[in-house]
């Protein structure tokens, strides 16, 4: 039989040999989170998550350029149709070893990052480059200026306003090339270029002065021109043309506000003559315009023949009849 002394020297015992153990156990456990925990950390601030992790708390947005496309280009100069020019970038993180043009001359780029070329190409013809990169496979990238494209990236035509019998439009650079600062525009294409960034058209003069093409549309041109080296960006964009009958003929009213007033009246030239006045008679071009309308307040109906010069006086009176809400 134990004695009271010895079962408490025997409990004692056994109870420190089982501290012992859930010590070393939760030394070793702590070990192991330790070391997760560090292989974490080392992997997260490999990859940059630990600065990532701190701009989010810190409450910064993290922003990163646009990576640059490897193949850009834009027209310069379209005058000669036979030979546009067309500035051509090529951007590489790895470094540029050459790029091939399609006339077979090959331009080493000593490894460079971002190379610019000149090159002339032919409209609507399709062109390639080879584009080699440092340690990777050649590329081919393909040039065709066409007339949608120079109106994407260099000037884009704008129709205002259309209703029936007119129309006003504008246009606006898209070429980012300093220079750049003189704005034409021509209706049809035997026309004078006249400056300007805002223009109309009323289909009777253009009929009038047989600007329409064979397939009943009107061409409306656009530039831009550079004038320190005459180098001059040009669109082109065909506009449907209303063939309104040309009405001419002679009116008899009390007067002239009368005459216009007739619902009968369409666009066209008339001789106005005012009763009881002798010799009080009008020569008068009439618009007629069915819709709301806006006019740029540089608007100037009619042609050359109704404009007055140093010497001599408008061939006609332009009044303009708008059956809707006119915004000047």
């Amino acid at each position: 039989m134990k004695t009271l002394r010895e079962y408490t020297h025997t409990h004692t015992h056994t109870h420190t040999h089982t501290h012992t153990s859930n010590f070393n156990k939760k030394i070793i456990l702590a070990l192991i989170i330790s070391i997760i925990i560090i292989f974490i950390f080392f992997i997260m601030q490999r990859n940059g998550l630990i600065e990532k992790a701190t701009r989010i708390i810190r409450g910064e947005e993290e922003r990163q350029e646009e990576k640059a496309e490897l193949f850009s280009y834009i027209v310069y100069d379209n005058k000669d149709e036979e030979n546009t020019k067309v500035l051509i970038t090529v951007n590489s993180e790895s470094g540029i070893e050459y790029i091939q043009c399609p006339n077979g001359n090959k331009i080493n780029g000593n490894g460079k990052q971002k190379v610019g070329l000149d090159y002339g190409v032919k409209k609507d013809e399709k062109v390639l480059f080879k584009i080699k990169e440092i340690d990777k496979q050649e590329q081919e990238e393909e040039i065709c200026v066409t007339e949608e494209m120079i109106e994407k990236i260099a000037v884009q035509i704008n129709i205002l306003t259309d209703v029936k019998g007119y129309a006003a439009f504008n246009f606006e650079k898209n070429l980012d090339i300093e220079g750049y600062n003189k704005y034409y525009y021509k209706i049809g294409t035997n026309n004078t270029w006249v400056e300007g960034t805002e223009f109309f058209m009323f289909d009777y003069d253009v009929i009038q002065n047989k600007y329409v093409n064979d397939d009943d549309t009107i061409t409306i041109y656009a530039k831009i021109v550079n004038n320190a080296n005459g180098n001059e960006v040009i669109a082109s964009r065909n506009i449907d043309v209303i063939d309104e009958v040309e009405e001419e003929g002679e009116i008899e009213s009390e007067s002239l506000i009368k005459a216009i007033n007739q619902e009968n009246l369409k666009t066209g030239k008339y001789k106005i003559k005012i009763k009881d006045k002798e010799n009080t008679e009008y020569n008068v071009k009439l618009y007629n315009i069915v819709g709301d309308t806006e006019i740029p307040i540089n608007t100037f109906p009619g042609v050359e023949e109704d404009v007055g010069t140093a010497n001599g006086y408008a061939q006609n009176m332009i009044i303009l009849k708008v059956n809707g809400n006119l915004t000047v």
